[in-house]
């Protein structure tokens, strides 16, 4: 699998190595290993290259994961209070600076709506809360059926930070009634929202994945090692 000038750059790597401790103890541990798992060099080999490799992709493409938080039991009066506290917490957010009125603002210039009711799903663009009633531009988007591959339905929940980001901006309300004062103008009350999605990126999951990766590329070396410089202090 590997040609002759290759391998034979290794073992000089090898050959020199043994000169110090750690070359020796080095040695010593590939043939113990080799001796006591007796498994096809080419396996080994094809298996590491195989692990390295896709754990190299998954971390350069920059994935990293999302979770939905839904709720549904919640002061219905005061739905977007709700959403503001959730994602504008007040220990970052002072509210002796940061109004609920500005941080609702806020809330709609930096978010994606989507509302939800019987009829099915519409998009919500240039919201505007007036008297407690939500009122905006709606376009009908129906939500993708599992059979049919879209970014909507994805069960990884992993996305691209840079290409996807919109993903941790979505927030789903589900309303009662969506009301229509002409061809794209909409409106309803906020105490009609009876649940919400709100989408956000998983902390935890975008950290240990990456860890537990870049342990797979360290066993996958590891494995390529045993192959090829165990194999060689071995023959002779």
């Amino acid at each position: 699998m590997f040609p002759a000038p290759y391998i034979e750059n290794y073992y000089q790597i090898i050959t020199t190595m043994n000169k110090s401790p750690a070359g020796e103890f080095l040695e010593t541990f590939l043939r113990v290993f080799r001796s006591a798992f007796i498994i096809p060099d080419r396996f080994i080999i094809n298996t590491a290259i195989m692990i390295v490799l896709v754990s190299f992709l998954f971390m350069i493409s920059g994935c990293v994961y999302y979770k939905v938080s839904t709720k549904d039991s919640f002061d219905t009066e005061n739905a977007l209070g709700e959403l503001v506290n959730e994602r504008y917490p007040s220990k970052i957010y002072h509210r002796d600076y940061y109004t609920e009125k500005k941080l609702i603002s806020k809330l709609f210039r930096e978010h994606n709506f989507y509302a939800i009711d019987s009829n099915g799903r519409w998009l919500m663009e240039s919201l505007v809360l007036s008297n407690d009633t939500i009122f905006c531009k709606s376009t009908f988007s129906p939500i993708p059926p599992d059979s049919v591959k879209s970014d909507e339905n994805r069960k990884s929940m992993r996305y691209s930070k840079k290409r996807e980001a919109y993903f941790t901006e979505r927030i789903n309300l589900y309303v009662e009634t969506l009301n229509f004062i002409d061809s794209g103008t909409t409106y309803f009350p906020v105490s009609s929202i009876t649940k919400y999605d709100l989408y956000s990126k998983d902390k935890g999951k975008s950290i240990v994945v990456p860890i537990l990766l870049g342990a797979a590329i360290g066993a996958g070396t590891l494995l390529l090692m045993v192959a090829i410089f165990g194999g060689m202090n071995m023959g002779n």
